[in-house]
């Protein structure tokens, strides 16, 4: 799951820093196509956001927002209680 997958490379950087669609591609393993479709999606959920890179015009960072990061804490949350309540 392409976006899952990007959620979640996003959220195990410890410092949850901007990262380039290139760079998220290459961590997910996701083709530029599959990617960007992904990634409108998530924008249009209000997971993601889309920014200039500061330091390179041509370059768009992507940043997890603040709904991202509650929804996979609660996430994170759930499936530890889970293990916790009914070990496998």
């Amino acid at each position: 799951m392409p976006a899952l997958d990007m959620l979640l490379e996003f959220y195990a950087r410890a410092t949850r820093s901007p990262m380039s669609i290139t760079d998220l591609c290459l961590a997910t393993r996701a083709s530029q196509r599959t990617a960007v479709r992904h990634i409108e999606r998530l924008e249009k959920e209000g997971m993601l956001i889309r920014r200039g890179d500061s330091h390179d015009r041509r370059r768009v960072m992507l940043e997890l927002t603040p709904l991202a990061v509650t929804t996979l804490d609660r996430f994170f949350d759930d499936v530890l209680a889970s293990l916790v309540h009914d070990p496998p």
